[in-house]
């Protein structure tokens, strides 16, 4: 028989612990309820800390590209970035699960990484916690 991982039990004891996190947050200019990141944050790192859980990421597939969009103001160009990143849960006794999701954004400025980079951070921590919306 094998011998039982530590970072089973941890993510488990941490979904046991989770509460709902619900849409709370407005996108304006799309009009559709989010979860942002700092939502998700806030509401897993006292739990993953409990259980001694942290996580690391690697960029695995990076693509960029400039697009024209067109505003009413005119058009603008604007930075495309698709990530694929494989984040990795460890657990003190060194075991370890992973995890592969894409992230995406468009940004005019210089922030189309972070962005994407949150988006994958956000949905992977999100399906491996199975994070509720609601009660």
């Amino acid at each position: 028989m094998s011998e039982q991982k530590l970072i089973y039990s941890a993510l488990n004891s941490i979904m046991l612990e989770l509460n709902h996190l619900g849409k709370d947050q407005v996108n304006q200019a799309q009009r559709f309820n989010f979860r942002g990141i700092d939502d998700v944050y806030n509401t897993l790192h006292p739990l993953l800390a409990k259980h001694g859980v942290f996580t690391t990421s690697k960029i695995l597939e990076s693509s960029r590209r400039e697009v024209v969009t067109r505003k009413d103001s005119g058009e603008k160009t604007t930075n495309w970035v698709v990530l694929r990143v494989e984040y990795t849960f460890h657990a003190l006794d060194g075991s370890s699960l992973s995890t592969e999701v894409e992230g995406e954004a468009m940004d005019s400025g210089d922030k189309a990484t972070s962005k994407a980079l949150s988006m994958a951070d956000k949905y992977a921590l999100i399906q491996v916690f199975k994070i509720p919306t609601d009660d």
